[in-house]
């Protein structure tokens, strides 16, 4: 032994990896351990890789000799038959050798006492079983034959397996279930009862237990077509689309609040509305994908296909004001590339966003070239704050009726007639004067004192004289000194402007020198208070010392974070920059003049906007003439009047000069003459006022002007605008945005740049399509896709049976599991294909097999022989989702709430919760609602990410922060502590008393049993029967003798049995009702 170390050690060449030995062990006889022996006789005469060996090798070695070029040590690839049967030049050894033990360096190294010869090392905490050594072993002894992942390589249709009890099988399913069971010497279980059966089918398809009418009219149909009848009815009901929805919310992390430190609400409900209705349409599956990724992009795309893409707008969005807007960005970007790769193609792809996949042939390339399909979204990082709810991030789609498209039509046909009549009477029209126009001034020649409250935040009373009387608002006031203030309108009455600033000889008299913090203010709000539907100009003079990146130079908005909304005047490298916002740049004008600004010149600038909400409408001015301009955005759809928030500076708010809240201003530029007017300026008026040494206007009394029929026009159309939903929707920037491989996953640490494509290792990108999201909604659609077909039916499987036939649903790579049926699997993904991706249709074709309709019941010897119910030889039991445990509870009570869609509801959940979990409780309050809307289906409960609801939590519905397409399973104490305690189910267990007594018979006997009945969708048995009564007995006397218990029972929830019906009876029923919730019959399907 010591000479065997002694020559290896000398014989070493790398020093991290599987040849640290030289070439003594070449021709080496093995001496393999009796109970390595034992096992390998104990293996099948014939391995496969894909189902005994690959799973080793990826759990054990593929870590350090796998796909992840960066980690793989000793320059070895064991994923890889050409690696793995290489001959090392260094050493002469080979790791693999075909038929040769003694010649493959892998078997002395498994077997290998030593600890520094060992493989896996020690060091890895991975130990290889007697087993998984005996395989390994076996499988280099037959010949090592590799074969690509099952996964990566396109189904082909099976041929259907021949079987001895032929009279069982309903449907092709029925053959490869069973041709498995025969060889395992199993037989399938007796088919379940008509109760049991319409039970099942009714919660797997509509999440609902099957009424007592619907339970009694299939019990007593004796036709043969029966149970179809039944399965079709479950299919048609609109309830089935809302079933569908709960599971596919949770692929889509749909969520009614934004994430992260503020969580701001959305209302995403639209998205929500139109999956729901997909699935009762019964949508292809193909469509209903394609439309999610890119229906933005199909020719002619309708509202329905856009809307769609709400899908990919699903993910957490960051509002806060200190974050770094591209880090987040890309954040964005990662969760989509993400969520396609789990919920699509049922791979952990995210793995490889910082290096290559350790197991799976992905690399870091792969996973950018993907993520640029996703990288061309045209938003922003830093979301859109809202004031305080009123804008959506964008990009937006605004969610009109038919009949306001109808209004649109005819409003856009009437404006265009009123503008050409007011071009054509235009000239013979009378003009009205500048000093008809100008509603304010400044020359910042005059100054004031005014006193300014020192900085405080207080909370402003209703109804008080405060600048709001909104009740629980905030607002800021500033100033720790009182500085000059100025003064000079011309009209009489007009207030003073408010600043922190300082003078300086200006083109006329004293004008404004910007510094780090200037902040000058013509107050009140109401002074150029305009809406996009009004026109208004304004013109002064500025004087820049040197080139600025972007500032601005006057506004009336709000800050970054709440999209800007309101108009300002920038300077964007020495361009001007009007900009007429709602939240910028989505739903915003932006134009820019070609011409630049010289520095250290006196220079005089106007804009003139028309009202239009065009850009068309909007003209620039540059000492005295038409500056030629550029359009940025184009695409101004709603109000531009922003509404007091907790951020703004209200009482010195209006025109604001110089800076904006985190934001560069213009340090050492001068402004001066600065006029506002409430109509447009023509060209031979901005040229008089370029011309005026000092313009004074003549003071005249304000007269109520004619209301302008175009004016009139506009508004109404921008008020139907601002009264339409708006939903987040996918829309991408005019020129893609370029991708590069980000190093470590570091949103500004570039690498090489990619193009958007996909794993050459799953199917090489075709030629013949657009290096798009719709191309690659395509390619998921190819016929020669090896995963889409497979991954969707394994999850419809999942549905039905809590296992799908690859148990790793989310993860068909090399680290998830083999199928179970994996020729069961393909004849099913073919099918689905081959059916035009028909969900309903596969659905019925999965639940009339006989393999479904098996008993549930564990029939001795079963349990040891397949204990995880992989054979398939009787049907599944497993518990139910959380929202079919409620909604089961508020049906059986009939106060379950049949309206479908629109916002989120809010149902009971503990008081002070949502202000314990979070420092926006006074934006956002949780108030329960109160009718049918405590009642609605739990896939309506409104969901916010820092505080989901508790009772969903309880039984493990996700957050919703990350796509899930499989949920946990647990049982824990406070799982029953919330049946017998949430006073859902409370309230429901008083009203399911009533029917006791109303629909159950006149003896307590048969009350008992209808109870009994509807909570478990069967009737009770002679045991049964004698523990309902001695319940129901022992709680009966409790409550004659404590009669307050009754009513605070009885009275919990928002309705309330009524008064005639509080009775110790009735409580006593709602305690056997209760106790009945917190059996297994009533959360487990079976």
């Amino acid at each position: 032994m010591k000479m065997r170390i002694k020559t290896i050690l000398t014989g070493t060449v790398i020093v991290a990896g599987i040849f640290l030995a030289g070439n003594a062990l070449l021709g080496k006889k093995l001496a393999i351990p009796e109970d390595v022996q034992a096992a390998m006789q104990s293996l099948p005469d014939e391995l496969d890789y894909n189902i005994h060996v690959k799973r080793i090798l990826s759990d054990k070695c593929f870590s350090c000799h796998g796909p992840d070029a960066a980690k793989q040590k000793g320059d070895l690839r064991l994923d890889v038959a050409e690696a793995a049967y290489a001959k090392k030049a260094e050493s002469g050894l080979v790791a693999i050798r075909p038929g040769s033990l003694s010649k493959s360096e892998i078997a002395h190294r498994i077997l290998s006492e030593d600890k520094d010869y060992l493989m896996p090392t020690p060091s890895s905490h991975l130990v290889l079983t007697t087993e998984e050594k005996a395989i390994l072993l076996k499988w280099v002894e037959q010949g090592a034959e590799y074969k690509p992942h099952w996964a990566f390589v396109t189904p082909e249709q099976p041929k259907l397996p021949k079987v001895q009890q032929a009279a069982w099988v309903r449907n092709e399913i029925d053959n490869f279930v069973l041709s498995r069971l025969e060889k395992e010497g199993i037989t399938p279980s007796k088919e379940a009862d008509k109760e049991t059966l319409i039970r099942r089918v009714s919660f797997d398809l509509t999440g609902l237990p099957p009424s007592m009418a619907e339970i009694n009219a299939f019990v007593n149909d004796n036709s043969p077509n029966a149970y179809e009848k039944m399965v079709d009815q479950y299919l048609q009901s609109p309830h089935y689309g809302e079933r569908m929805a709960a599971y596919w919310l949770d692929v889509a992390r749909f969520a009614d609040s934004h994430g992260y430190l503020d969580d701001k609400h959305r209302d995403a409900s639209p998205w929500r509305d139109w999956v729901i209705s997909a699935y009762n349409r019964n949508l292809p599956f193909d469509q209903f994908i394609t439309w999610q990724l890119a229906g933005d992009l199909l020719p002619n795309a309708t509202q329905e296909q856009i809307l769609a893409t709400g899908f990919n707008r699903n993910q957490k969005q960051n509002s806060e004001a200190g974050i770094l807007p591209e880090e987040f960005r890309v954040e964005y970007v990662v969760d989509r590339t993400n969520t396609l790769g789990t919920a699509v193609l049922g791979l952990t792809v995210s793995c490889a966003k910082c290096h290559d996949h350790k197991y799976d042939p992905i690399s870091q390339k792969d996973y950018f070239s993907l993520y640029a399909f996703f990288n061309s979204t045209f938003e922003l990082g830093s979301s859109n704050y809202g004031s305080p709810d009123n804008i959506v991030p964008g990009p937006t789609l605004l969610l009109t009726t038919q009949q306001q498209e109808a209004q649109i039509k005819a409003l856009n046909k009437f404006i265009g007639d009123l503008e050409l009549n007011k071009k054509q009477t235009a000239a013979a029209a009378p003009e009205r004067t500048l000093s008809d126009k100008v509603i304010s001034s400044l020359s910042f020649d005059k100054v004031e004192s005014l006193p300014i409250p020192v900085r405080e935040r207080k909370k402003v009373k209703p109804n008080s004289t405060g600048v709001t009387s909104k009740p629980g608002y905030y607002v800021e006031t500033a100033g720790v000194n009182v500085k000059p203030a100025f003064r000079n309108a011309v009209q009489p009455g007009l207030p003073a402007a408010v600043a922190y600033q300082q003078l300086a000889p200006g083109k006329h008299g004293q004008a404004l020198l910007l510094g780090e913090e200037t902040k000058a203010f013509l107050p009140p709000y109401e002074v150029g208070y305009f809406e996009r539907f009004e026109p208004f100009a304004f013109s002064c003079w500025i004087n820049v010392p040197h080139k600025y990146e972007e500032s601005a130079i006057l506004h009336h908005s709000d800050p970054r974070r709440y999209g800007f909304q309101g108009y300002d005047l920038l300077l964007k490298n020495n361009q001007l920059n009007f900009r007429l916002m709602h939240a910028f740049p989505h739903d915003a004008i932006s134009v820019l003049s070609s011409q630049l600004l010289d520095s250290n010149k006196w220079h005089h600038i106007a804009v003139s906007y028309d009202g239009s909400s065009s850009a068309k409408g909007v003209q620039l001015y540059i000492d005295g003439q038409p500056a030629q301009t550029v359009i940025e955005y184009d695409n101004l759809k709603k109000n531009i009047r922003s509404v007091p928030n907790i951020h703004k500076i209200v009482p010195f708010t209006g025109v604001t000069f110089g800076s904006r809240e985190l934001e560069r201003t213009m340090k050492g530029a001068q402004l001066d003459e600065f006029y506002l007017f409430n109509n447009t300026l023509d060209a031979g008026e901005v040229a008089w006022l370029y011309q005026q040494v000092n313009p004074v206007f003549p003071v005249r009394k304000q007269q109520a002007l004619t209301p302008d029929p175009l004016q009139t026009a506009r508004m109404q159309l921008a008020t139907l605008y601002d009264s339409t939903k708006e939903a987040m929707v996918m829309g991408d920037l005019p020129k893609p945005r370029p991708t590069h491989v980000l190093l470590r996953g570091v949103y500004d640490s570039y690498g090489d740049a990619v193009q958007p494509s996909t794993p050459e290792s799953i199917l090489p990108w075709p030629k013949d399509l657009p290096r798009n999201r719709l191309g690659l909604a395509q390619w998921l659609f190819k016929k020669e896709h090896p995963l889409t077909g497979r991954i969707a039916v394994n999850r419809l499987w999942e549905m039905f049976y809590g296992r799908g036939l690859v148990k790793t649903s989310d993860d068909f790579g090399n680290q998830g599991e083999m199928p179970s049926h994996p020729e069961l699997l393909d004849f099913l993904a073919i099918k689905y294909r081959e059916d035009k991706w028909d969900t309903k249709a596969m659905q019925k074709f999965i639940l009339m097999s006989a393999t479904y309709r098996q008993h549930s019941a564990i029939r001795p010897g079963l349990q040891e022989k397949d204990p995880g119910n992989i054979l398939l030889a009787r049907s599944s039991r497993y518990r139910m989702p959380a929202e079919m445990i409620r909604d089961n509870a508020l049906s059986i009570a009939e106060l379950l709430s049949a309206r479908m869609g629109g916002p989120s509801s809010y149902p009971y959940q503990p008081a002070g919760l949502w202000d314990a979990l979070s420092d926006k409780s006074w934006r956002y309050q949780y108030r329960t609602d109160v009718g049918e809307d405590a009642f609605r289906r739990s896939v309506y409960t409104i969901v916010k990410r820092s505080s989901p609801p508790p009772f969903m939590l309880i039984f493990d519905a996700p957050d919703r922060n990350f796509c899930t397409v499989k949920r946990s399973v647990s049982s824990s104490p406070l799982q029953a502590l919330a049946l017998l305690n949430d006073p859902t189910f409370i309230e429901a267990a008083a009203f399911v008393a009533l029917r006791m007594r109303q629909e159950g018979g006149a003896t307590e006997k048969d009350q008992l049993a209808y109870g009994f009945r509807l909570v478990t969708g069967r009737q009770p048995n002679t045991e049964e029967s004698a523990l309902l009564h001695k319940m129901y007995t022992a709680e009966l006397e409790g409550f004659k003798k404590n009669p307050a218990r009754v009513s605070k029972l009885l009275v919990t929830g928002t309705i309330g049995i009524p008064a005639k019906d509080q009775t110790a009876e009735t409580a006593a029923r709602a305690s056997v009702v209760m106790a009945l919730m917190n059996t297994d019959e009533f959360v487990t399907r079976k």
